[in-house]
């Protein structure tokens, strides 16, 4: 494996690996779009192929990048089951420590949607600060408790207008998510990796709720396990 931080890795059974580092998902994302037998035509100028109305660069020529590191597993999604077991690989580039998971290729395909929005959707880059210290192998309640704890250090800590921001990313994240999901459906027929992208989803919804009481209840599942931890 090569020494890159930031990158997730998936190991199938069979030894097989996917890097999805930056230089492979784009040279292979190029590829993958640029190919009449995997985009047709059709498809290519269907309405739900084009950059979401709130993507910074909705008017101009090109494919939408949050598609990008989902290519990259197609032919790994026609060949193994949902249920086959697979090893991720993450080099945190804020611990600088490799974090590895045994899951399923269900659960695994979520951190590619995750990975999609912090890394590559153009309106996740708009929020690059807000994605401070979150990894693909989060949970959604720790992934709304850390943007939105950012968003408040972001703000001077002022309550208000962090939740004013708070609220219009979440919109703005809303659309864009079902936009992916559309723009999916049109060149994947494979449930299993659609309802990879339902984790975000659950952030959005998440996000709804009063923040305040998300970050409180974290606090308070992480003191009941410290204190657990001592009995």
């Amino acid at each position: 494996m090569t020494d890159k931080s930031g990158v997730l890795y998936f190991v199938f059974p069979d030894q097989k690996q996917i890097e999805f580092s930056s230089a492979h998902v784009r040279a292979f994302a190029k590829d993958y779009l640029d190919s009449p037998a995997h985009v047709p035509d059709n498809v290519r100028e269907a309405v739900d192929f084009q950059r979401c109305s709130v993507c910074p660069h909705v008017h101009e020529p090109g494919y939408c990048h949050a598609l990008f590191p989902a290519l990259s597993i197609f032919e790994a999604i026609d060949k193994y089951t949902s249920s086959e077991e697979v090893e991720v690989f993450y080099l945190d580039p804020f611990s600088n420590c490799l974090i590895a998971k045994d899951t399923s290729l269900q659960d695994a395909l979520q951190c590619i949607s995750i990975l999609s929005l912090t890394q590559y959707c153009e309106l996740g880059r708009r929020y690059h600060d807000y994605f401070l210290m979150v990894t693909p192998f989060m949970s959604a309640s720790e992934m709304a408790s850390r943007i939105y704890l950012n968003a408040f250090w972001l703000f001077d800590g002022d309550k208000e207008r962090t939740k004013a921001q708070i609220k219009k990313f979440i919109e703005e994240l809303r659309i864009t998510i079902d936009c992916q999901v559309k723009r999916m459906r049109l060149i994947s027929k494979n449930d299993a990796f659609l309802n990879a992208f339902a984790m975000t989803h659950i952030l959005t919804d998440l996000m709804k709720l009063d923040m305040f009481e998300v970050v409180r209840l974290n606090f308070k599942e992480h003191q009941n396990r410290t204190l657990n931890d001592q009995e």
